[in-house]
């Protein structure tokens, strides 16, 4: 048998690595073809660790002289770094006049303490919260003191509330798809108003949970002329910011995202302790500016809360 065969030099030597490669290549093609079907688009989301592996990968080959093997991962690991890349922050300010803080509570949280000792510590001017229900609802109130609060509790995981230090004129809550809802408010923030609006869009693990995640982030992008240039956007997107469905909607938005968090820093499942995903987001239109983002600690829930600082003094 001739030993220059396969991706490495000896394929007895090298045929776990091998075998790796190919579980690999396996692995990661569907993370190339997301738009083909709503189950490969799940593997995007994990491109940046996809990333790493192909990095070692490359580096074992290295060390077994595979050459064969090194342009692989070589090639693969660009295509994914490419993948990765997305639009610039918006053109950021020295000093924000809104500060705002997103949070999944996780409905199902045993101490709700923890979370509302952070907010408390934090002090935002707005807290937007999903998975709110009738128990998250009254602890929050009870125990933090906005004199503003406008609140859709539900037992479902869907329910919305807001805090605010800030005059709430007006706030509405209504389907971006069928029983899926969104709640937009409008602040008083220095005299004029702001628009924010909260989201909790279900999670891509079905074939009809991708769908409603894409028609309601559609339904909702179709709002950008309604909203005007001072509308922010805040929610647990269930989908990272390289991924199709993200890319999608800022396209058609025309909002930019400012949450923190890269490659390797995300807001979901917080009981990782470094590495996570992505999923929580916010976003503002062209009239407003970024001043600082931040990702929290894992407090009560599954989720990090992300902090944001506004600009809202742009004429």
């Amino acid at each position: 048998m001739n030993p220059e065969v396969g991706f490495v030099k000896s394929p007895l030597k090298g045929r776990g690595l091998h075998q790796l490669t190919s579980l690999l290549v396996f692995i990661t093609a569907p993370a190339m073809l997301e738009g083909v079907h709503w189950l490969l688009a799940l593997a995007a989301h994990f491109r940046s660790y996809l990333l790493v592996a192909w990095v070692l990968c490359g580096v074992a080959h290295g060390v077994q002289r595979s050459i064969s093997g090194v342009l692989v991962a070589a090639v693969t690991s660009a295509f994914l770094v490419l993948g990765l890349q997305v639009d610039p922050p918006p053109q950021a300010a020295t000093q924000g006049d809104l500060e705002v803080m997103q949070v999944n509570v996780e409905m199902d949280a045993e101490d709700t303490a923890p979370l509302i000792e952070h907010i408390r510590e934090a002090n935002p001017d707005v807290v937007s919260l999903v998975e709110v229900d009738e128990r998250w609802l009254k602890a929050l109130t009870s125990a933090l003191d906005y004199p503003y609060v406008e609140a859709s509790p539900r037992g479902d995981f869907l329910g919305l509330a807001l805090l605010s230090r800030h005059p709430i004129l007006a706030y509405e809550v209504g389907d971006l798809t069928p029983g899926i809802p969104a709640s937009t408010a409008e602040l008083k923030v220095a005299d004029r108003p702001i628009t924010l609006t909260t989201l909790h869009v279900l999670p891509p693990v079905t074939g009809a949970w991708a769908r409603s995640q894409a028609e309601g982030l559609h339904a909702l992008a179709g709002e950008r002329s309604k909203r005007g240039t001072r509308w922010v956007v805040c929610g647990d997107f269930n989908a990272t910011p390289w991924s199709r469905a993200f890319r999608t909607f800022v396209a058609e938005s025309g909002l930019s995202p400012i949450s923190s968090g890269g490659w390797f820093s995300g807001t979901w499942p917080a009981w990782i302790p470094v590495t996570g995903l992505n999923i929580d987001h916010c976003l503002i239109a062209s009239g407003l500016r970024s001043a600082g983002a931040s990702i929290g600690p894992s407090p009560s829930g599954d989720h990090r809360p992300v902090s944001v600082s506004i600009d809202t003094s742009a004429p």
